[in-house]
């Protein structure tokens, strides 16, 4: 009577149901073995007990082991497995790199679970931006608010829900083509921005598609670009709005009074106006600070002289000295003279004050501006800011056909 023989698993061993039923526990460690019929056809006992197909072959010059598809015994029999690990011998003879192949599959099915939304709240997350000195801050969340609301806008629920490496140059021109003119072009940069920050990331470097917007937008020889706004209160000799806005703003009550001729004689974006604190004002020095600007530039500017006085009527230890919504009352003067203004053509209107009686440099300094050269910045620290803006409030009045019979310093409160 015969005995079949044990199978000695110190050496490579023919694979069958029996023998790799018998393969030894692992210990704790990975154990390999390998076929006697297809020698490059292997098994690996996992920690866990498991045992896995895999072929070891020489892609692109190195060893490697190349996992079975679905390779897991007993689910797949001994003659499966050779026929897989054979077939895949095959590609690779022929040039085939499985590994490489692997890693792509994996990245694609990573890119195609990665939505737009998903790829913005990353980019609002990790974006930075880099100031003028070099410090590197992240977006505001104004910044990252218009992001999210112009690509929504661009793109429709359906496709910001949807995989961003299925956004292609023809979905983008139809996108723009339904939209604006100027909200496809706007939600087409945000979103460009998004594409490139995304396609810098380790995780997807060099593996996303061509950016579709940049394909759209050289298509199209760029994209939409708006003339610049020039939207302003007028002052010639056949057109002067300044008296009746003056008029209309005298009209409001004193809080929204006093704020919107705080955006005309300061030069304010609308947000650092609404922003500012009373604790942002130094009654001492006649001044007030700036903080966590567009530039993200901290800044100590004037208190328009005309506003001392108001203002310290109905200062308070805390809170903001301007809690309105500057654009409701800008509006509202401007529609009672039958035209159209917003808190930022009345930045736009202290800009040409400025111009009038200031040289460029001090106009950047009390609008907060970044200079752009070296001289300015020289030049810019000379003047006095509180002489400079004494200037503007004097021709403001004077065109409004209030002239001030003198613009003193602003006095030192004790």
């Amino acid at each position: 009577m015969s005995t079949a023989r044990k199978t000695d698993y110190t050496k490579p061993f023919r694979f069958t149901k029996t023998s790799l039923s018998g393969v030894p526990p692992s210990n704790g460690k990975l154990a390999y073995y390998y076929d006697t019929k297809v020698p490059q056809l292997g098994v690996t006992r996992q920690v866990s007990g498991k045992l896995t197909y895999h072929v070891r072959a020489i892609v692109e010059g190195k060893t490697a082991r190349v996992g079975i598809d679905n390779g897991t015994f007993p689910g797949m029999t001994p003659e499966t497995a050779e026929k897989a690990a054979l077939k895949m011998l095959d590609y690779i003879a022929s040039g085939g790199n499985p590994v490489k192949d692997r890693k792509a599959s994996r990245v694609k099915d990573e890119l195609e679970d990665l939505t737009v939304e998903d790829a913005l709240d990353a980019f609002c997350k990790g974006k930075l931006r880099r100031l003028r000195g070099g410090e590197k801050v992240p977006l505001k969340e104004g910044t990252k608010d218009n992001y999210r609301k112009t690509i929504k806008r661009l793109l429709g629920e359906k496709l910001y829900k949807g995989p961003l490496i299925k956004l292609t140059e023809a979905i983008i021109k139809k996108c723009v083509d339904d939209s604006a003119t100027t909200v496809g072009a706007t939600g087409c940069r945000s979103l460009s921005s998004v594409w490139n920050w995304t396609n810098k990331q380790q995780k997807y470097r060099g593996k996303l598609p061509p950016n579709p917007v940049k394909e759209y937008a050289d298509y199209n020889e760029g994209l939409h670009v708006s003339p610049p706004k020039d939207r302003r209160l007028i002052h010639t000799k056949k057109n002067n709005e300044f008296p009746p806005f003056l008029a209309e703003v005298n009209k409001l009550e004193a809080v929204h009074k006093e704020a919107v001729l705080w955006l005309l004689l300061t030069g304010n974006r609308s947000g650092e106006a609404e922003g500012l604190e009373w604790s942002d004002i130094d009654w001492k020095s006649g001044e007030y600070t700036l903080r966590d600007t567009k530039n993200r530039i901290t800044a100590k500017l004037p208190i328009p002289s005309t506003l001392v006085r108001p203002l310290r009527l109905r200062r308070k230890a805390e809170g903001r000295v301007f809690p309105v919504k500057t654009r409701i009352h800008v509006g509202k003067c401007a529609a009672a003279m039958g035209i159209k203004l917003s808190p930022h053509d009345l930045r736009r209107t202290h800009a040409g004050l400025c111009a009038e009686v200031l040289p460029g440099t001090s106009t950047k300094r009390l609008q907060n501006r970044v200079f752009n050269d070296v001289l300015d910045d020289y030049v810019g620290t000379s003047a006095d800011l509180h002489e400079e803006l004494a200037k503007v409030e004097r021709t403001f009045y004077a065109h409004a056909e209030q002239p001030l019979d003198n613009v003193k310093h602003l006095e030192v409160v004790k």
